[in-house]
């Protein structure tokens, strides 16, 4: 039953999740895989159902990770570049569902971390761009949306901190300074939320390292 198999695909994503927070990083890779096992049968079995495929990209992004992690960086890039594929293909079908485009922002930063990671350094550009691209209509569409400014700013600290390690100083300055125009607005509408007060600090940090060298 798809439903059955959706929700054990559910919970090895949520078991990785677990995994990796405590550290156990093989046993997380092993928990996505599973996930993407499970969410790829239904894929194939299903493949008009958006759900399944949503929850397929998410499992092969987490796997990705954890590849990267583990220093499977081959494999990685193919787990990326398969949530890339879900993830356009619903965007694209679905253009009015914010989450299948904020989804595809994501993982065009993930794939930008792991080329970073790698020194493929122009390509990370163009995926990190390719998700500011995306995040920003998003952000400007919908203004009173917290998780969508967020991303956005922490998209904004990732290029800048690419642009910092490249020697483009400036333009790290604008990315960084971008970022924390918007980390003060949300710290200032939402004054109990650490993450949010973590994020402003890392984007004011990055900008003190640029000034300093």
């Amino acid at each position: 039953v798809a439903s059955h198999l959706g929700a054990l695909a559910n919970c090895y994503n949520k078991l990785g999740r677990l995994q990796a927070v405590a550290g156990d990083f093989a046993a997380a890779q092993a928990s996505y895989q599973q996930g993407v096992t499970i969410g790829a049968k239904l894929v194939a079995e299903n493949p008009t159902v958006a759900e399944h495929q949503s929850a397929l990209a998410e499992s092969y992004d987490s796997l990705g990770i954890q590849q990267s992690y583990a220093g499977g960086f081959d494999a990685a890039r193919s787990s990326h570049a398969r949530a890339l594929e879900l993830r356009e293909r619903l965007a694209a079908e679905h253009p009015n569902v914010a989450e299948h485009r904020q989804a595809l922002a994501m993982s065009h930063n993930n794939l930008a971390l792991l080329q970073t990671n790698l020194g493929e350094l122009t390509a990370a550009r163009a995926s990190y761009q390719r998700s500011l691209e995306i995040c920003g209509r998003l952000a400007a569409d919908n203004p009173g949306e917290a998780e969508y400014q967020d991303n956005l700013a922490r998209y904004l600290n990732n290029l800048g901190l690419l642009q910092a390690n490249t020697g483009e100083a400036a333009d790290a300055r604008e990315s960084f300074q971008r970022a924390i125009k918007i980390q003060e607005q949300l710290v200032t509408a939402n004054p109990t939320q650490l993450v949010c007060q973590d994020a402003l600090a890392s984007a004011l940090l990055n900008l003190a390292v640029l000034h300093a060298q």
